[in-house]
C-alpha cells in the first residue's frame, strides 16, 4: 500500500521573542500574542520569575528561590467554560496548566508573590490572552464504494477526488494523512484474486503495506482543497505479460491536523513525533486509531473483453 502523509513542521509556539529561552520550557515557549489553541487541549504555561529574587534561575537547573508562589486565575472566558488553573505535583512553582474546554477568548492572569519572610509582597498582575478555536475537519466530494466495476475509459469514473479542509483561519499549515493502493486482479473462476501491487507510477511493483504514517512526505497540501490524485492521473488497466488486468485503485483517508492542533498536542507529544499527533476525522473528532481509515473509496477498472472470432460449421464438415 502506497501511503502519503502530507506533514509540515509542527511548531509548538506561534511567536518568538528574545525571552523565549528565559523559562524552563526553552525554545518551545514564547511570550505575547497571538496564542491559538484547539478546543479541548490542555496547555502548559510558565511565568518568568523576577531575576532579582531568582538569580539561580538559569539553564540547566532552572532553580527557583524557595517559598515564592505564583497566583494564577482566569479573568475572562466564555460563559460555558469551567476552566481553572491546575498545578500538577512535582512541577515548578511558576508552572501551570489550563484545559480549554470551550471555543472563545480567554484571559489568563498571574502574580508572583514573595514569601512572608520577604514581606509577602504581590507583584503587579500580568495577563495573557488565548484564542481557542474549533477542531479541524474536512469534507469530500466522493460517495464511498460507488465506483466499482467501471469500464476502462468510462465517463463514470471521476477524474479527481477533492478533500476540502474545514479549519479556522488561524489554524496554519495543514497535514493530510492518506494512502493510495493500486493492485491488479485475476479471476479464478469464483472470485477476484490479487495479482500485484504498484506504486503511483503504475509501473513499479511494491509490497502491500506501508507503516502509518510515512514521515517522508511526497506532496504538500498548500491549496484550500486537495485533489487526489494529482491532476492528469488516469484510471486505466495495468498490463501484465501483454494482458490488460482488472485494476483497483483504493484510497484511505486517515484524517488531518493543523499547525495549531499539533501545537495543542504539546503535553502528550512534546517530542513532536509525527505518529503521535492527533488526526481529526470528518466529524471533527480525534481518530481513535490512527492506523484505521476514516474514509475509504475505490475505483475498480475493468478491461473491455476481447471479442473473439465467430465460429461456423466447417464447409467440409460431412466429408469422410
Amino acid at each position: 500500500m502506497k501511503k502519503f502523509t502530507l506533514i509540515f513542521v509542527a511548531l509548538v509556539a506561534m511567536a518568538w521573542s528574545a525571552s523565549a529561552q528565559d523559562v524552563e520550557g526553552g525554545n518551545s515557549f514564547a511570550t505575547g500574542a497571538p496564542d491559538y489553541v484547539t478546543v479541548g487541549a490542555t496547555m502548559p504555561y510558565y511565568a518568568k520569575p523576577d531575576s532579582y529574587f531568582h538569580s539561580a534561575y538559569a539553564n540547566p537547573t532552572w532553580t527557583l528561590t524557595a517559598d515564592f508562589v505564583w497566583n494564577w486565575s482566569v479573568t475572562a472566558k466564555p460563559a460555558a467554560s469551567t476552566i481553572a488553573p491546575v498545578k500538577p505535583g512535582s512541577t515548578p512553582a511558576n508552572y501551570v496548566e489550563f484545559t480549554f474546554d470551550v471555543v472563545g477568548a480567554y484571559t489568563l492572569n498571574v502574580t508572583e508573590q514573595a514569601p512572608a519572610a520577604l514581606g509577602g509582597c504581590n507583584g503587579a498582575a500580568v495577563t495573557h490572552d488565548v484564542t481557542v478555536i474549533e477542531t479541524p475537519t474536512y469534507t469530500d466530494n466522493w460517495a464511498a464504494d460507488t465506483y466499482d466495476n467501471q469500464c476502462e475509459g468510462a465517463a463514470g469514473i471521476p477524474a479527481l477526488f477533492t478533500i476540502t479542509p474545514v479549519c479556522n483561519a488561524n489554524d496554519g499549515n495543514i497535514s493530510l494523512a492518506y494512502d493510495m493502493q493500486i493492485k491488479t486482479q485475476t479471476w479464478n473462476g469464483t472470485t477476484w484474486v490479487n495479482s500485484k501491487f504498484y506504486k503511483a507510477d503504475k509501473t513499479t511493483e511494491q509490497a502491500l503495506a506501508i507503516n502509518f504514517p510515512n514521515t517522508a512526505p511526497e506532496q504538500a497540501l498548500t491549496a484550500v482543497a486537495k485533489e487526489i490524485p494529482a491532476a492528469g492521473f488516469t484510471y486505466d488497466c495495468i498490463s501484465e505479460g501483454g494482458v490488460k488486468m482488472r485494476t483497483v485503485y483504493t484510497y484511505n483517508v486517515y484524517g488531518l491536523n493543523t499547525q495549531i492542533s499539533r501545537k495543542s498536542d504539546y503535553k502528550a507529544n512534546s517530542a513532536a513525533t509525527v505518529a503521535n499527533f492527533s488526526y481529526y476525522t470528518t466529524g471533527g473528532t480525534i481518530s481513535a486509531d490512527a492506523t484505521a481509515a476514516d474514509q475509504t473509496w475505490f475505483v475498480a477498472v475493468n478491461p473491455a473483453p476481447k471479442t473473439g472470432a465467430i465460429y461456423h460449421v466447417k464447409n467440409d464438415w460431412n466429408v469422410n
